[in-house]
This record gives structure tokens, sequence and C-alpha cells, in this order.
């Protein structure tokens, strides 16, 4: 049995614990209140009895012969007990004790259930995270598989025979790109890491926008217009956000990299890089044409690990970290992302809202 398992095996011990401390709870509130009830009864029938006693003796030896021992043995006497002023107070101070073991058990019934409810969640989200976490596992098993076996089979053909010019400049270039995937997906696995860490965040300096949102999209573009992913980007000049720049470049290239695959899974689309400047910073909106998403996956999307799904039964490649960099970078650097659908197969939009700063002096 592992760690997870004997820790989730614990905490259901503790919620069977709280459940039965629940029900202990509850049956001492009634047990309570009937005993405070019985001694109410029997406090006023004690006053009532000594009362009429008392009654009779004053009026002399006749009167308690017969209108004394007739009260007494008078079995609808009870039920005019409370009119008496001494059993009011009996009966007052019997309410003051039942509202208080009220109380007294209610707050301890609500704090055990409040601790039922933190254990339950805690519970529920060690679950969905053991579940991303293997999904996680399969899915870099499978980015690492595929293109290390590219290599192989690469290596292999070069191995066997000589290849002419064209075969061989083929080769040379499908293996810069299983290289890329893998140095792709170490720098994921890095980053997340020095995330994780919660280090003292890196300096930043002024960004200049365009040139970086060019590049990345011109290196997307290149690599997948032949399979019927094209990207575009609307980008006025001049504007410069504050970030450290290698990190800026892990977030637009996550986006895009986000964007392209979802589009790829539809069988191709249009990815769109929209940039509006506001008063203090950069709207960034990278809306695509693809596979999209259910409404109430929005605020999952940059969870760590995340991937809705089988993992076993993808159609896209990747991690499940490259959102969760886009959203920790971004918070970091005092800036937010969100994510909108309007369901799945009608594509998706990815707003990035970014400090800027002003262009330095060099500029």
């Amino acid at each position: 049995m592992g760690i997870n398992d004997r820790n989730s095996l614990w905490q259901r011990l503790f919620l069977s614990l709280l459940m039965v401390c629940i029900a202990q709870s509850s049956y001492w509130v009634v047990e309570q209140i009937a005993r405070a009830q019985e001694h109410r009864d029997s406090e006023i029938s004690i006053r009532f009895h000594l009362n009429a006693i008392q009654a009779a003796e004053a009026a002399g030896p006749e009167a308690i012969s017969r209108a004394a021992l007739q009260l007494l043995r008078d079995p609808s006497a009870d039920q005019n007990m409370s009119e008496n002023e001494g059993s009011k107070a009996i009966i007052d101070a019997y309410l003051s004790r039942r509202n208080r073991i009220l109380w007294e058990g209610a707050f301890f019934v609500f704090v055990l259930l409040g601790t039922m409810g933190v254990i339950s969640k805690a519970l529920r989200d060690s679950r969905r995270l053991v579940q991303r976490q293997q999904n996680f596992i399969a899915s870099v098993t499978h980015e690492l598989r595929t293109p290390l076996t590219s290599l192989k089979l690469s290596a292999d053909t070069l191995g066997m025979r000589a290849p002419d010019q064209e075969h061989a400049t083929r080769l040379a270039q499908r293996m810069t790109e299983d290289v890329e995937r893998l140095d792709q997906m170490v720098s994921q696995i890095l980053n997340s890491a020095r995330v994780d860490a919660k280090k003292e965040s890196r300096p930043t300096e002024a960004v200049a926008l365009r040139p970086l949102l060019s590049a990345e999209v011109h290196r997307l573009h290149c690599r997948l217009a032949p399979t019927g992913t094209l990207l575009s980007l609307d980008c006025p000049d001049g504007i410069y956000v504050s970030a450290h720049p290698s990190d800026f470049k892990i977030v637009i290239s996550n986006l895009l990299s986000n964007a392209v695959k979802s589009c790829a899974a539809a069988g191709g689309g249009l990815t769109k890089l929209h940039v509006e400047l506001g008063s203090k910073a950069v709207i960034i909106r990278v809306n695509d044409s693809g596979r999209g998403f259910e409404a109430d996956e929005a605020e999952h999307l940059f969870k760590r690990f995340y991937r809705p799904g089988n993992e076993l039964r993808r159609e896209t490649s990747g991690s499940g970290l490259g959102l969760y960099l886009v959203y920790e970078i971004s918070k970091a650097h005092g800036a937010s992302v969100t994510a909108e659908s309007p369901g799945p197969g009608l594509g998706a939009t990815f707003t990035l809202t970014w400090p800027t700063t002003p262009a330095p002096a060099h500029s």
C-alpha cells in the first residue's frame, strides 16, 4: 500500500469517527433535554403537592381529610400545575436549560460537520490530484516515447545505408524536430519545478511586444501551415511590457501552442492573436477555432496536470503543464489570464492582461 493509500485510509477512518461523534452529540442533546423535562415535571409535582398539603393543614384537620386528600388524588390536577407562580419559575429554568443544551449541541455538531466537510474536500482534491498525476505520467511517457522512437528509426535508417542528399536532409530535419520536442518537454518540467519552488521573482525589463509575438507566430506558422493550421497576428508597434524576457516568452509560447494543438485536433483551423493597448496594461487575446471546452472546465484549465478526458485516448499532445505555467508566471508578474469557450467544437479564447511599461531610453 502506497503513502497516498495509507493517508486516504486514515482520513476515511477519521471521517467515520467524526460521524460517530455527530451521532453521539445528537443523542446527548436528546437525552439531556429528556432529563431536563423529567426534572421539570418532578419539581413541579413536588412543589404542587407541598403547596396543597400546606393549604390543607392551614385549613384544619377537617379540610385535610377531604379537600386536601381529594386534591392530592385528582389525576387532572397535574394539568393545572403550571398555573402556580412557583411552577412558572421552574418552567422558565427548564426552558433556559433546554436552550443552552440545544445551543451547545448545535455548536458541536456544526464544528464536527465543518471538519467532515474539510476532510471530504481534502479527499476529493487528493483523488483529483492523483488522477492528474497519473494523466501526467501517461502523457510524459507518450511525449518521450514518440520522439525517441522517431530518433531511433532515423538513426537505424542512416546506419543501414547511405541515403541520398534529399533523404538525408529530411531525416536531419525530422531528428531536429524530435530533439526540439524532447527539449520542450524537459523545459516544461524544469520550469514547473522552478515555479513550484516559489523562489524570488526574476528581474523584469521592458520587452518589445510585437517582435516577440511575430517570432513565435512565424515559428509555428512555418511548421504548421502545411497541416492546415494557420496563424494571424494583429499587434501595434511600440508596445512594451514589463516582464522577464524568457518568462514572457514561455507564456506566449504556451498559449499559442495550446491554441494550435486544439486546431490541429479539430482537423485544422485558424488561430488569431489580437493585441489591444489599455491605459496601464496590454490585452492579448488568443482566439482559436479548435475543439473548445465546456464552460465549467474554464476554472480547471490552469491547474497543474489538468487535461480533460482520458489520457490514454487523447487526440492532442502535451503534459498538462503549459497553461499552469501561463497562470503562475502571469500571476508572479502582476498579470492575469482567463479562458472562455462557447462550447465543445466551437473554439476558445484566452485573454492575457499584462502590465505595460515605457519604452527604454535607448530605443
